[in-house]
């Protein structure tokens, strides 16, 4: 874990939190883990040749045993599945579209996604 990671679980320590959700993560490659204290992290990869994009969760381990599934879908695109009970399930969408930096060709691809 980088120090950024570190910081944010001592970050998430002191807040109450079931779900947070990482934008820019910036990471080479996509990333599943749980830590020493359960918490389990979901990270996505950023843009190739860019250091930019990169999305995923920070899931609480008092539900961790909820979670269905997670699915990176792009840079900027995640989704987080959770199994409530036998019926119910719990969809989360963890999205950001390009900034106002990004050219034309960048925010169609976007929004085509």
């Amino acid at each position: 874990m980088t120090r950024h990671g570190h910081a944010l679980l001592v970050t998430a320590d002191r807040i109450k939190f079931h779900v947070i959700a990482l934008q820019e993560t910036k990471i080479k490659k996509t990333d599943i883990r749980q830590l020493n204290n359960e918490t389990f992290v979901i990270r996505g990869e950023k843009v190739p040749s860019r250091n930019v994009g990169g999305v995923g969760f920070v899931v609480h381990p008092s539900i961790v045993h909820l979670v269905d599934s997670c699915e990176i879908l792009s840079t900027s695109i995640a989704v987080l599945r959770l199994q409530t009970s036998y019926h119910k399930k719990i969809t989360i969408t963890n999205c950001y579209s390009p900034t106002d930096a990004a050219n034309e060709y960048e925010l169609n691809a976007f929004y085509y996604q």
